[in-house]
């Protein structure tokens, strides 16, 4: 990509709204630069985090979790979902030790939908 993107065509791209964007950036996901009267222009570099950030989320990691591993500078993808896996794991020892709660896989299939969705992050394209 040539020339940044303003809001407008970057949200049109990701299927976020303009709103979900400047939200990212005020919690300091993004970074766009501005042009002199203000506008945001994302180049490269913020769509490549935009969709980091799309796939922490699919991942069931929050907003806050996101921020934290990239203040960080560059992320390593596998030890991320594996540390996400882990904490399903430990979620779901809570709820089988629970008085009177059903198996955990009687009630949802997170950690298999979280292994295929690792699977999914880690594939070579």
């Amino acid at each position: 990509m040539d020339q940044p993107l303003d809001i407008r065509d970057v949200a049109r791209r990701t299927g976020l709204t303009s709103r979900a964007l400047r939200f990212y950036e005020a919690r300091g996901l993004l970074k766009p630069l501005r042009t002199y009267s203000g506008r945001r222009l994302y180049g490269g570099g913020e769509l490549e985090r935009i969709q980091q950030i799309l796939a922490l989320k699919r991942a069931g990691l929050s907003l806050a979790q996101i921020g934290r591993l990239t203040e960080r500078g560059a992320m390593e993808l596998r030890s991320l979902v594996d540390a996400q896996l882990k904490t399903i794991e430990e979620r779901k020892a809570e709820l089988d030790e629970a008085p009177g709660a059903a198996p955990f896989d009687q009630v949802t299939h997170r950690p298999r939908r979280a292994r295929r969705c690792r699977d999914l992050l880690l594939a070579d394209p």
